[in-house]
C-alpha cells in the first residue's frame, strides 16, 4: 500500500507542477481558479460565503480576492442591503480566463487518461472517491 501512496503523491506533484505552469501566463496562483469557478455559478458572493465554501480563513480569502481584483478577474462592491458585507463578482475577463482554464483541463484530461478504458476509469473514480472519503474522515477525526 505504501508504494501506491508514494505513486499517488508523485502523480499529484507532477499534476500540480503542470497546472501551476499553465496558470502563470494568466497571473493566477493555486487556489484562485476554484474561486473563479465558484463565482462563475453565482451573480455575486460575499467573502464570507467564499471562505465557508472552501473552509478558508477570512484573511486568506481577502488576500486572494485582492490579487484577483488587481488582475481584473473580479470586482468587489458593498452589498446594498448590508453595507458591512463586501460582495465579489466575476468580471468578463475573469469569466474568459475561467473558460480558458476549463478548456485546458478538458484537453489535459483527454491526454492523461488516454489508453485507459471506460471501465478502468469508472473503477478509478470509485476507488478515488473512497480514498477521498477516508482522507476527509481522517482529517475530521484529527481536527475534532
Amino acid at each position: 500500500m505504501y508504494d501506491l501512496f508514494v505513486l499517488l503523491q508523485e502523480v499529484m506533484r507532477h499534476n500540480h507542477k503542470l497546472l501551476h505552469k499553465n496558470l502563470e501566463p494568466y497571473g493566477l496562483y493555486k487556489g484562485q481558479p476554484k474561486i473563479l469557478g465558484l463565482l462563475s455559478h453565482h451573480e455575486a458572493l460575499s467573502k464570507k460565503d467564499i471562505a465557508e465554501r472552501f473552509k478558508l480563513a477570512m484573511p486568506t480569502v481577502t488576500k486572494t480576492i485582492e490579487r484577483l481584483e488587481k488582475n481584473g478577474f473580479v470586482s468587489t462592491f458593498q452589498d446594498a442591503s448590508d453595507k458591512r458585507r463586501t460582495l465579489v463578482k466575476l468580471t468578463d475577463k475573469g469569466r474568459e480566463v475561467h473558460n480558458d482554464l476549463i478548456s485546458f483541463k478538458k484537453s489535459y484530461a483527454e491526454i492523461i487518461f488516454d489508453g485507459i478504458s471506460q471501465e478502468e476509469l469508472l473503477q478509478m473514480k470509485s476507488v478515488l472517491e473512497k480514498v477521498k472519503l477516508n482522507v476527509l474522515e481522517y482529517d475530521h477525526e484529527k481536527n475534532d
